[in-house]
Formats: structure tokens, sequence, C-alpha cells
């Protein structure tokens, strides 16, 4: 009986820890031209995290990797840099390891300031690495005002809603009814 207490005690500390993140990064990752897989990423507020007016975050670092080279250490971005981070990307070694936002255009530590939970930050690029559910680690290094960071945090990857595929494999079958009863 203590044992199986003491288990799901455990079980519970470790759900409620890893529902704990203070930013929230998702991608969505496809294939694309040359060998090479498209990646859209979003970076925002947990929803369970206080924000307060001042609030900040840098040293952001996707494709994290604890004391190795990261899995997209050939990242390479396709939009502007988002937000403060204007200087590009760069990258980060050590104990972290990846793409990282962290300058702005004066070469000085750029923050994310968010004014509620509803801003994100947004960029795309490429990597030859696919990374799937549970293989995208972030981690962002520096906060301000006392904020808690995440590190080596599990990034989600977006998938199509199944409405969505739903909807276009009638879209697709009508289309070859009509073609079909054209001939």
């Amino acid at each position: 009986m203590k044992k199986s207490l003491f288990c799901l005690i455990v079980a519970a500390a470790t759900i409620s820890a890893a529902s704990a993140n203070v930013l929230d990064l998702s991608y969505s990752v496809n294939p694309g031209n040359g060998g090479l897989y498209d990646y859209s990423f979003t970076l925002s507020v947990d929803p369970t995290t206080t924000l307060n007016s001042g609030d900040s975050w840098s040293w952001i670092i996707f494709g994290d990797s604890v004391s190795s080279t990261s899995p997209i250490n050939d990242f390479a971005l396709t939009s502007a840099p988002p937000g403060p981070f204007n200087y590009g990307l760069t990258g980060t070694s050590g104990l972290h390891n990846g793409p990282t936002f962290i300058y702005n255009s004066q070469d000085q530590i750029a923050y994310w300031v968010p004014v509620n939970h509803a801003d994100t930050l947004t960029w795309t690029g490429t990597s030859a690495t696919e990374l799937t559910q549970g293989n995208l680690l972030y981690s962002e290094l520096i906060s301000t005002n006392g904020q808690a960071t995440d590190s080596f945090a599990v990034a989600t990857q977006s998938v199509p809603a199944p409405s969505g595929i739903l909807a276009l494999t009638f879209g697709l079958a009508g289309l070859a009814f009509l073609k079909s009863r054209a001939r």
C-alpha cells in the first residue's frame, strides 16, 4: 500500500512538473525542398504563468541539447528574426546547445517583453533533421523581475486537426468524382 501511494505521488509530481512551463513553444514541421524540413515556431507565455508588467525573457534556445550538438544545429531562418532579436540567430554551446535568440542589432542582449498572454514570437526556418513530438527541447536562460525560466522543456508539435484532414479528404474525393463524371 505504501509503495503504491509513493508511486502515485511521484507520478503526480512528475505530471505537475511537466506541465509547469513558464513559456510554451509549439512548432510544426513539414517536408520541404532539397531534403530539408520546414519548421514554424510560436513562443507564448504559458496561461498558468503570472505575468507582471515588465516581465521579460532572453537567451532563448530551441532544438536545445544537454551537453551535445543540437539535433538542428544546421537550422537556417527563412523569416525575419522574431521581435526584439533582430540581430538574427546565434548559437549556444556548453551545457545548453542549439540555435539561439539573444541579441539585438546593436549586439546587446535583447529581451522579449510580452504585454499579455496573447503576445507571441513567431519564426520559420529549415533543417535537414525532422524532430517529432517529444524530441525538440527549448530553454530560456535569462529572465527579469524574478520570473522563472524553462530549462530543457519539451516543445509541443502542432498537428493538423482531424476535421481539417477529413475536410481535405472529402474535398479531394469530390474533385475526383466530378472529374470522373465529366468524362
